[in-house]
């Protein structure tokens, strides 16, 4: 029974798939991303999770991890916070990368 250990039948077992009973739900795996750095103080990035989790450890300057995924029409969850009293840059997400002159950018500051 293909049921067993595919619930929705996407072809992604349920112990890995990010909605196991719903179909054409994914997660991003970030183990395959590209890293943009805009100067030589470059931040250290870690991914956990099978790619699912992503944390800057080591502040540097601008830097985007962009996943190598593309979508058409879609619907984004996740959560973003900064683990720091003292940190106030910037964080955000960017979609529709195309090139550094091209993308969207959701950002936010604490203060």
């Amino acid at each position: 029974n293909n049921c067993t250990n595919d619930a929705d039948q996407d072809g992604t077992f349920d112990l890995l798939d990010a909605c196991p009973l719903l179909a054409g739900y994914q997660s991003l795996d970030f183990r395959k991303s590209t890293i943009i750095n805009f100067s030589d103080n470059r931040p250290k990035w870690q991914i956990f999770d099978q790619g699912r989790e992503v944390m800057q450890t080591d502040a540097g300057d601008l830097s985007l991890l962009l996943a190598n995924a593309r979508f058409g029409s879609f619907q984004l969850s996740g959560t973003l916070f900064v683990n720091s009293e003292e940190d106030d840059d910037y964080i955000g997400f960017v979609f529709a990368y195309q090139s550094n002159r091209r993308f969207y950018l959701v950002m936010w500051k604490r203060r």
